[in-house]
């Protein structure tokens, strides 16, 4: 992601210092603590502190930094970091100073992605990305967080019980940035393949086959509009449990539900009033659709996804946020403002800091979140996703 890495700059918002953990190491607790301790107690942040893992022999081996008022001890009233201001972003834990940049290193490559809970970082998205992201190895450690290393694993999981190689994955994913195809068309399309294919080791031949196929644009029917809603209100009854912090998020989870006319199941007339939605595109102009394509597009080389589960259950996970985004987005319809470029891109931090950080996908199965659904509103109105059959080309 050249641009954005060359081009991001910190907006001081403070939103990064809420609403999660901070993780550090046993090595960055002991700096902070000693830093702190040569300043004056009256000029200390007040309370502060660190929620420590110790090893059987009482010694510390990691933990968290304290939270107050829902947001890191050590953040300040002007939204500075206090351990910044006094010593430099060099004293704060690394994944603070890579936020919102993380690493993921394979054998030939590394990999540095980008959260878009940072809003610095999203409103990238109104750009046109470019995501091959690839950055030398002796930044690892210091500049950039190292999230995952899956170096010496020997294969890449495509499904729960099927496996590439590396070169094919490495194919894949430059396939998936030099093509021109529409990413929502690609990810049903793909999905349905990889799900049909008999092979459990599918071969670098075998992938080629599946991407030089001509994408056929799926029809959506109403019955996977109800599968689409069942499973998305599964997941948002999920969802609105773990935020009870966020008021804002639990109205616009209540305004869904009441617009929708949702009470403890899913209607044919919900199905009927969402289907209206997202095919006459009343939510999204095209400008509010290109940065959700781009929103999904950034998702798939969010690599880390890939080598927790697997290339299938990624791609149901990224299209599950889309989806999400959009009910938010049809859950302010009406409002004053309407659905503006900042209204979006609010929504799209609030999934990728409550959705993507929280234990919700240990309660679904993952491996059942057909993208075909999922990404409904863009493969039911082809002409504003340009989601048309379109003949891939090998890169």
């Amino acid at each position: 992601m050249p641009s954005l890495l060359a081009d991001y700059r910190c907006s001081q918002c403070g939103r990064c210092c809420y609403g999660w953990n901070i993780e550090a190491d046993q090595a960055e607790f002991k700096e902070i603590i000693l830093a702190i301790r040569k300043i004056p107690v009256e000029e200390r942040p007040q309370p502060y502190g660190f929620d420590l893992k110790k090893t059987d022999h009482g010694k510390i081996e990691s933990g968290y930094l304290h939270m107050r008022d829902n947001h890191c001890c050590f953040l300040q009233q002007d939204h500075r970091c206090f351990l910044h201001a006094h010593w430099g972003q060099g004293i704060k834990p690394n994944i603070c100073i890579s936020y919102p940049f993380y690493a993921v290193k394979t054998p030939r490559v590394i990999y540095v992605n980008s959260t878009f809970s940072c809003l610095a970082a999203t409103k990238f998205l109104c750009k046109e990305p470019v995501y091959a992201a690839v950055w030398p190895s002796d930044q690892i450690g210091s500049r950039f967080s190292l999230k995952m290393d899956v170096a010496s694993h020997t294969w890449v999981r495509i499904a729960p019980e099927k496996v590439i190689d590396w070169d094919s994955f490495y194919r894949f994913q430059n396939f998936m940035t030099t093509s021109n195809v529409s990413r929502a068309a690609f990810v049903a399309w793909f999905w349905h393949q990889i799900k049909e294919c008999a092979e459990q080791n599918i071969s670098q031949e075998k992938l080629t086959q599946i991407l030089e196929t001509p994408v056929i644009n799926p029809e959506i029917k109403s019955e996977h509009i109800i599968s689409h809603l069942q499973q998305l209100f599964q997941i948002l009854e999920l969802w609105e449990q773990r935020v009870q912090s966020d008021p804002e998020l639990i109205f616009s989870i209540g305004l869904l539900k009441k617009r929708l006319g949702y009470t403890d199941k899913v209607t044919p007339e919900m199905a009927t009033q969402y289907q209206s939605y997202i095919t006459e595109c009343k939510i999204l102009s095209h400008e509010l659709q290109e940065i959700l394509q781009n929103y999904l597009y950034v998702h798939l080389f969010m690599t880390d996804h890939y080598f927790s589960r697997s290339l299938l259950e990624a791609m149901g996970i990224f299209s599950t946020a889309v989806a999400l985004v959009t009910l938010i987005a049809i859950a302010n319809i009406g409002t004053d403002t309407g659905i503006t470029t900042d209204l979006l891109i609010d929504s799209i931090i609030e999934v990728e800091k409550y959705f993507f950080h929280s234990d919700i996908f240990s309660h679904v199965q993952t491996d059942t979140l057909d993208p075909l659904i999922f990404l409904a509103p863009f493969l039911a109105n082809p002409s504003a996703a340009q989601a048309n059959a379109q003949v891939l080309q090998a890169s």
